[in-house]
């Protein structure tokens, strides 16, 4: 068990220094990078944002109002009573008004 404690005290000891200078070496590089990144970030958030409100104005417009009737509708479809034992919640609550 010491030998095991020792070889790992040696590994971390001569690992350790080496582990720092790829750091110090890295660390500007990965500024560098994240610098050299960020217009390219901003640009293609402008541009998506358009895209994002559309599409949620779609939704919101257009997709939850199909579903809202349709579900409206449907014990009529299913010819079910608006209120029935099978379904206790009344149907006439989720009509569209």
């Amino acid at each position: 068990m010491r030998k095991a404690a020792q070889y790992t005290a040696d590994g971390v000891a001569a690992v350790t220094p080496k582990l720092q200078e790829g750091l110090e070496r890295l660390a500007p590089r990965i500024s560098d990078a994240v610098d050299d990144a960020t217009p390219h970030i901003h640009d293609a958030l402008e541009k998506a944002a358009p895209a994002i409100t559309s599409a949620k104005d779609k939704v919101v417009d257009d997709f939850f109002p199909l579903v809202s009737g349709s579900w409206a509708m449907l014990p009529m479809r299913l010819r079910l009573p608006l209120k029935s034992p099978r379904f206790p919640i009344s149907w006439r609550l989720l009509r569209p008004s």
